[in-house]
C-alpha cells in the first residue's frame, strides 16, 4: 500500500502531548530540511506540567 504523505506526526496516547504541537513539529521540518522532528520536555523550553496519571 502506498501512501502520499509529505509528513506524519506520532505521538503516545497518554494524554501527556498537546496535539496542537503536531502543526509546529511540521512546521519545524518544513522551516529547517529536517527528516525528524523529537519533542521533549527535557530540553531548554520543555514542560513536563500538564502530565496525564498515566
Amino acid at each position: 500500500m502506498k501512501y502520499d504523505y509529505d509528513y506524519f506526526v506520532v505521538m503516545d496516547g497518554d494524554g501527556q502531548h498537546d496535539p496542537l504541537l503536531g502543526e509546529e513539529m511540521v512546521k519545524t521540518a518544513i522551516k529547517t530540511g529536517a527528516d525528524l522532528v523529537i519533542g521533549s520536555k527535557y530540553i531548554d523550553g520543555g514542560d513536563s506540567s500538564g502530565g496525564s496519571i498515566f
